[in-house]
Parts: structure tokens; sequence; C-alpha cells
């Protein structure tokens, strides 16, 4: 298991903290009971190792554990969830995101997902 520079676990905590806010599975077929087994996720439109999209609220779901492991086997139908809630113009224009190169700015980040957090009065879970 590979150890997260400390500014890089600071904004994951961050920027889950503003997706799981959502509070709901944003699976429309979900079924699925949220609890302590199936908690919520954060689940990424463009990958993880893509660092200047990874903590961008507009490249993030919530989904509950079940929805994403099933989504994150099923690569297709993942792309279709994603097209069906955030729209085809949205998701493909993160997608010619991911292969520019944009400089990653941590703190202006790290900023803008605590503007966040202090708007919506969310709590940050250590």
């Amino acid at each position: 298991m590979r150890v997260l520079l400390p500014k890089k676990a600071y904004m994951d905590k961050l920027a889950g903290t503003v997706v799981r806010a959502r509070g709901k599975c944003e699976n429309p077929r979900c079924v699925y009971p949220i609890n302590y087994l199936n908690p919520l996720c954060w689940s990424h439109i463009i990958p993880r190792d893509c660092l200047h999209l990874r903590w961008l609220p507009e490249n993030a779901l919530c989904l509950c554990l079940t929805c994403e492991r099933y989504f994150t086997d099923n690569p297709i139908k993942q792309r279709e969830l994603f097209i069906s809630i955030i729209g085809e113009d949205k998701y493909w224009a993160l997608k010619q995101r991911q292969d520019k190169y944009e400089f990653t700015d941590y703190g202006k980040i790290a900023y803008n997902l605590n503007q966040i957090i202090k708007r919506q009065h969310l709590r940050i879970y250590t």
C-alpha cells in the first residue's frame, strides 16, 4: 500500500467529506440501504491518478459501496451511469481535460474545498 503525502491525504479527506455530504447514492437505480456495511463512497469519474481533476467536486459522484464495486467492475455501464447523471457534454469535457496537463495548485484546491465545507457546515471526520 502506498503512503500518501500529507497534502494529498488532507485533500482526500476534504474532497471525500464534500462528496459524501450529498447524503445518498447518486445511482438512480440503487435499492441498497446505506449503513456501516454499505457506506457512501467517493467515486471518481476521471480516475484518481489524474491529480489535476482528482479533488474537483464535478469529477465525483457519491455512490454506495455496492454500486461503486459494481460499476468499477463494469466500465461500460459505469460510463453510461456517469453520462446519465452529469450529461454527455460535461463527461466529455472532463475526458478532454484528463489528457491535458494542468498545474495542480494544492493550496487553491484545499482552499476551495474548505470554502464548500464552511458554506455547507460540514464536519470533517478523521
